[in-house]
C-alpha cells in the first residue's frame, strides 16, 4: 500500500517526530495516530463555528479531545514566588 501525503505542515511534522525520535518510521506515526483515534472512533474535526463553540467549559473540551487518550504528562511545576529587594 502506498499513501501519498499532500499536506506540507503534515509531512513536515512527521519528518520533525522522525529526526527527534519520537518514532523510527512514517509507518510507526501512522500507526501510533490510528491507535490513539481508537479510543475515540467518533472523532471528527468540528464543521461549522457552532460546533467548534459547543463545549460548556475547559474540562469538556479536554474530555472530547482526541489526545484524551494519549497519556500526555500534563502536570507542571510548582511556582515559587521570587523574593524581592524593596530597598
Amino acid at each position: 500500500m502506498n499513501i501519498e501525503i499532500t499536506m506540507p505542515e503534515l509531512e513536515a511534522l512527521i519528518q520533525q517526530h522522525l529526526r527527534n525520535g519520537t518514532f523510527k518510521s512514517p509507518e510507526d506515526v501512522i500507526l501510533h495516530a490510528l491507535r490513539s483515534t481508537k479510543l475515540q472512533p467518533s472523532v471528527q474535526a468540528p464543521n461549522t463555528p457552532s460546533e467548534q463553540a459547543s463545549f460548556g467549559n475547559l474540562s469538556d473540551l479536554l474530555l472530547s479531545s482526541p489526545l484524551s487518550g494519549a497519556n500526555l504528562d500534563l502536570t507542571r511545576t510548582q511556582d515559587y514566588p521570587r523574593s524581592l529587594d524593596l530597598e
